[in-house]
């Protein structure tokens, strides 16, 4: 990204609106737009650091990405898998990298040739910005028939600090026995391990998943793997069983744990298993947490989803089994590294809708629903959902099949309802402070306030707008804004807020900082590249105060920030060529 000099600048901050109150839908389905003849299934979605969204799916023979840089505002075209004479299924995808330059993003599938029947297990690496093509970091012909993939990606512990990881999970099936195979990247996916053999089985394999997982006080990092195995091909049920890798991400794994059997009337009765883990925070057992949830048949065509928690998931199998959901199908799940909980989706036949319920990494075994049915039409009969997490702000995001129009939609927590703002800035310019906002899906003008305060605490009127609906982005100018920092907010109907938005008016800047994690807990690691003799990283407090201040080193500077309390505080990089700000959330454990 081009930096350019400006006289006047400011900390730009994109805050998104949070989510709905339970049982209400989160936002208006907007559609992807995949523009085929054939009905879209196998969807997939991964987010970038930066709030890229990728999402993939299978269209007849051939899987389409599609990316929005505007949290799911608007859907551009990214690339397409598609070659005459081969069909592709399967379709995962991760995004890797944190910042720009390195961002990549990988797709794994299944690729089949109809002239000589081979079957191909392959990692693609794009270039996120443009849609490059970079080349095949796996391709691997089987002998035999490919029958699922699926991909994980995470940061390792290495030498330098935390690094990339790819790991690619799928299944064979060669004459009368069936494999699970690992392969995994520790070098941001440019290369990968030979294959491992997870667990042979004379079995059958349908749906396969893997998640990446790690805590501070654990040793490295490691995969964590859940499958489903069937007696015949055509059976219904099955067992679900679970492993991970025994060290390390390229490591060999455990032997295989069948979590259906500590409950006799669930035993042989579950399938569809998908599974999340924590990373970064210890529980209370200095482990990550994994859960994995599968479909269960509760009888006469009535199913259930499963919950199997695992609170020690790095170094025992000590798996509790529960009821997540009474009547369901189809789960997925993620975990929320900013607010350290788990976010599961799954389909309510009977009801035509899609749940949303949040679990905390502490307590994995108690669900709280948050959306009843955050798609605003009926759901048909196979959306196959798929879930991620914005890695900034923790909220979730979700794609699905429509099933009757050929193509995909998209909802998240901070895609709100009509006549309510998406994205809320602040900036800086030579006349003042101008706050912009993008209105929701409202097709009408809306009066909306807006208020300001120089503590973040306290907010005053300050005008109220007659906003323009969705497509329309919303701006006012505040010609006489406060010396120091200005925050701005929205005021929503039924005593509801937007985000908050902050500006510094009263220092230069070259550009904005790039930090992580923000929201912060004890440690900010900021992205200080080429730091020169005296450049520094100074803590400001809401009033312009250095609450503390670091020699900046190398290309990254890690502050610890525990002594300080919760709130918003703006960090401040000072080097010969300037400064930068970026404002930054912390909060407690």
């Amino acid at each position: 990204m081009t930096k350019k000099n400006v006289l006047l600048s400011s900390i730009v901050l994109s805050c998104l609106v949070t989510g709905t109150a339970s049982g209400q839908s989160l936002g208006l389905d907007r559609p992807i737009g995949i523009a085929s003849q054939q009905t879209c299934s196998a969807t997939d979605m991964a987010i970038a650091f930066n709030g890229w969204i990728y999402s993939a799916c299978r269209s007849g023979e051939a899987v389409i990405i599609k990316v929005s840089k505007d949290r799911g505002l608007s859907w551009q075209p990214f690339a397409k898998l598609s070659t005459p004479g081969l069909s592709f299924d399967s379709p995962a995808i991760v995004a890797s990298g944190h910042d720009e330059q390195s961002l990549g993003i990988f797709v794994a599938g299944i690729a089949r040739n109809h002239k000589d029947k081979t079957q191909t297990i392959f990692v693609r690496r794009y270039q996120a910005a443009t849609g490059d093509l970079l080349g095949e970091s796996l391709h691997r012909t089987v002998n035999g028939e490919l029958i699922a993939c699926d991909l994980a990606g995470g940061q390792i512990p290495g030498e330098t600090g935390l690094q990339e990881s790819i790991s690619l999970l799928y299944a064979l099936s060669s004459g009368d026995s069936r494999q699970l195979l690992q392969q995994s990247s520790a070098d941001g996916g440019m290369s990968f391990s030979a294959p491992h053999t997870v667990t042979l089985s004379k079995g059958y394999f349908r749906n396969i998943a893997i998640s990446y997982g790690r805590s501070d006080r654990a040793s490295a990092g490691r995969y964590f793997m859940a499958w489903d195995e069937y007696i015949h091909p055509k059976a219904a049920w099955g067992k679900v069983y679970t492993a991970r890798n025994t060290s390390g991400v390229a490591s060999g794994t455990t032997a295989p744990v069948q979590l259906d059997a500590a409950d006799p009337q669930m035993a042989g009765k579950v399938r569809r298993p998908v599974i999340a883990v924590s990373t970064t925070r210890d529980n209370d057992s200095a482990s990550c947490t994994a859960v994995c949830l599968a479909e269960y048949d509760r009888g006469n065509g009535a199913t259930a989803i499963a919950g199997f928690t695992n609170a020690r998931a790095h170094f025992t199998a000590f798996w509790k089994t529960a009821t997540v959901a009474d009547a369901g199908a189809q789960p997925v799940i993620a975990f929320d590294p900013v607010h350290q909980q788990f976010a599961v989706s799954y389909y309510q036949k009977d009801k035509q809708a899609l749940h949303l319920l949040r679990a905390g990494y502490k307590h994995a075994g108690t669900w709280k629903e948050i959306s009843s049915n955050y798609a605003d039409f009926a759901v048909q009969d196979n959306p196959a959902a798929g879930i991620a997490v914005d890695p900034q702000y923790g909220q979730a995001a979700f794609i699905w099949n429509t099933g009757i129009s050929n193509d995909v939609n998209f909802d998240a927590e901070y895609n709100l309802a009509p006549a309510t703002p998406n994205v809320i800035e602040a900036r800086r310019d030579q006349q003042g402070n101008v706050v912009s906002w993008t209105a929701g899906s409202a097709e009408d003008n809306g009066l909306i306030g807006l208020e300001r305060s120089v503590d973040g605490q306290h907010f005053q009127s300050l005008a109220n707008v007659h906003q323009k609906g969705s497509p329309f982005q919303n701006e006012f100018r505040d010609f006489a804004p406060a010396r120091g920092v200005n925050y701005y907010r929205l005021k929503l109907a039924q005593g509801r807020y937007s985000a908050v938005a902050a500006v510094f008016a009263d220092q230069q800047a070259v550009s904005q900082l790039k930090l992580f994690p923000n929201p912060v807990i004890n440690k900010l690691t900021i992205a200080t590249p080429g730091a020169d003799a005296g450049a520094s990283v100074t803590v400001l407090d809401a009033t312009g105060k250095a609450c503390l201040t670091r020699e900046a080193t190398g290309a990254q500077t890690m502050i610890d920030l525990q002594q300080l309390p919760a709130g918003n505080y703006i960090i401040r990089y000072h080097s010969a060529s300037g400064d930068r700000f970026e404002k930054i959330s912390k909060i407690n454990r």
